[in-house]
């Protein structure tokens, strides 16, 4: 049976690792971190406000950023 805290932290850790962390969802399990529930759905929504920059990310527009 899987468990739904363990695939919450590998959906986060797919979203966030291109940026350079480096951890692992059993890791984060036994460090305690802990989730929200609807942290998946916001953090698609700034990542889609952003733009590439040199293989990074980027704010193309502050403005729309910062209302968004």
């Amino acid at each position: 049976m899987r468990d739904p805290a363990l695939d919450a932290h590998q959906q986060w850790l797919d979203l966030i690792q291109p940026v350079g962390l480096v951890a692992s969802p059993p890791a984060l399990l036994t460090a305690g971190a802990v989730l929200p529930a609807n942290v998946i759905g916001p953090w698609r929504q700034l990542r889609e406000l952003c733009g590439q920059a040199d293989d990074k990310l980027a704010v193309a527009d502050l403005a729309v950023f910062c209302v968004e």
